[in-house]
């Protein structure tokens, strides 16, 4: 599969912060404007584990983004992080790892609004999905299917508000 999170060169299409001196979150696109069909989010970036997705961090991206694939060592999906991408029509969600120990499951918590008003298909949640934010997936009007592991161990208010799904 062509990885379209790294153009000619080598160089990433993401812009990002560090945490802390060992860890990474995503902010969104280096350039405005950019394009890609499927989003890989990196396990790393610049030697460092990317364990965040920052607070809309690509909220109402016009990238054409269809599927996304997020990374094993991010546990925290902020803020209206994907919320608004109508195009979105497939997440595959990674198991999870401890970046520090990556044979040790961490558990991953998707933030409010983080997918709201997305064109999502069907949601299927890893294992690891241990918390939903209120109205995380919100308002995706194409949603009709949702499977939920196991280990969830909290779904916010209004976490599936206005989905086919609920229908």
């Amino acid at each position: 599969m062509l990885d379209d999170s790294v153009v000619p060169g080598g160089e990433s299409i993401f812009a990002w912060e560090a945490i802390d001196a060992n860890a990474v979150r995503i902010t969104g696109f280096r350039k405005s404007g950019q394009k890609v069909s499927t989003l890989v989010i990196p396990d790393t970036i610049g030697g460092f584990p990317v364990t965040e997705i920052g607070d809309s961090a690509f909220a109402n991206s016009e990238s054409g983004m269809k599927r996304l694939i997020l990374p094993r060592f991010c546990v925290n999906i902020g803020y209206a992080a994907f919320s608004g991408i109508s195009s979105l029509k497939e997440i595959k969600f990674a198991d999870v790892r401890k970046w520090s120990q990556p044979d040790t499951g961490a558990e991953l918590a998707i933030g409010d609004y983080a997918f709201a008003g997305a064109g999502i298909l069907s949601v299927v949640l890893s294992e690891t999905v241990g918390e939903i934010g209120d109205y995380a997936f919100a308002d995706c009007s194409a949603l009709a299917f949702v499977s939920f592991p196991k280990t969830l161990t909290e779904i916010g208010k209004g976490a599936f508000f206005g989905d086919a799904y609920l229908s």
